[in-house]
This record gives C-alpha cells, sequence and structure tokens, in this order.
C-alpha cells in the first residue's frame, strides 16, 4: 500500500509506502515541540502548509536515509499543495 498528498484540487503526489510512512511518523512523533508537524502527521491533514513546512526545517536528520527522502518529498508536495495537504491512500 502507498500512500500520496492530495489537495483540493485531488492528486498531489506520491508520499511513501506504508513503513515509509510509518518509519517518517516514528521520527517526527520524537519531536513533540514541533506541534503544527506533530498534528498534521496526526490528523493526517492540515490548512496550515506553511507552518508544518516550518516545523519541518526545524526537524532534525533521522540518520535513515530512507526516512530523509520520505521528509524531503513530503516537504516538497506541501510546496504544492492548494488550500489544504491530506495525506490518503485514495480508498475511502
Amino acid at each position: 500500500m502507498s500512500y500520496f498528498l492530495a489537495d483540493v484540487n485531488g492528486y498531489v503526489g506520491e508520499l511513501a509506502s506504508n513503513r515509509g510512512l510509518m518509519d517518517m511518523t516514528s521520527h517526527i512523533e520524537k519531536h513533540k515541540k514541533l506541534k503544527k508537524l506533530n498534528k498534521f502527521i496526526n490528523n493526517g491533514e492540515t490548512e496550515d502548509m506553511k507552518g508544518v513546512l516550518k516545523d519541518l526545517k526545524m526537524l532534525p536528520s533521522s540518520g535513515d536515509p530512507n526516512i530523509d527522502i520520505t521528509i524531503k518529498e513530503l516537504k516538497s508536495l506541501l510546496r504544492k499543495a492548494s488550500e489544504i495537504a491530506i495525506i490518503t491512500d485514495g480508498v475511502g
């Protein structure tokens, strides 16, 4: 299973596999002070892409190249999203 980012217009781009999303989430949840980022990851959606991007800039490297690539992709997709960003598998 894979996840992608959607916005008000629909599909924005591929984000991660199930495992990739799980690993990225585990890394982010270690940094509770990044409140907007954690809220986005836990809720799966945000209208505050700028706030999430600001938190992502403060997120330290995970030390795992696969997680860091997923985070880089998330940043890129958030910059493209319009009005809302939603992490979804496209089902339901």
